[in-house]
């Protein structure tokens, strides 16, 4: 239930310490102890494969992406916000079988908007930004991540390009998404 192979586990939590929770949970449930195990794994290994695999050749994430051919892009939420699944969509899903009723229930919770007015789509709409891009307006910007105070995380760049700075374009920022083909595309892929 961890998703981690005994090697996974092993190579980042010492076999004494696995063996050392079988009194306080050789009578819990299976998922206490995974969860317990998955906890000890993040806080000893925080950072993703990818993230270990670049930083050992050195490489920076535009680096990479530039020796993989792969461009940066990306959608923020002014964007995403506007990928929206309506009501008529939305029952249309749910008549579709399966997979579009279960689907129709957990968006029936869903905290990002309401069916009447639209559900936002964040995470699909970044997947249709890769298999669909003609869907999305993109513009070339320079772009950094603040890693440090209390900005840490946050985006800087020169979208008005009120700022002179001579730093070459970075990132394909998406500016615009047409929503009417997106919530055709994302209705059609879970009918099908």
């Amino acid at each position: 239930e961890t998703g981690l192979s005994f090697e996974e586990i092993n190579a980042y939590i010492p076999i004494r310490h696995v063996s050392a929770f079988y009194h306080p949970y050789h009578e819990m449930d299976i998922r206490q102890f995974c969860d317990r195990m998955n906890e000890l794994y993040r806080v000893a290994k925080p950072d993703t494969n990818l993230k270990l695999r670049r930083q050992k050749v050195k490489l920076t994430q535009k680096e990479l992406a530039d020796a993989s051919g792969v461009p940066i892009r990306m959608a923020g939420l002014d964007v995403t916000e506007h990928a929206l699944l309506h009501k008529d969509c939305l029952i249309k899903m749910r008549d579709s079988g399966r997979v579009g009723h279960m689907l129709y229930s957990i968006f029936s919770h869903y905290r990002d908007g309401d069916m009447d007015t639209g559900l936002a789509m964040h995470d699909p709409c970044t997947i249709a930004l890769m298999l669909e891009p003609d869907m999305f307006r993109m513009e070339d910007h320079y772009i950094e991540v603040v890693t440090e105070g209390i900005a840490a995380g946050a985006l800087v760049t020169n979208l008005e390009r009120k700022m002179k700075i001579g730093c070459a374009p970075n990132v394909s920022v998406c500016m615009g998404i047409d929503e009417k083909r997106f919530e055709e595309w994302f209705t059609d892929m879970i009918c099908r």
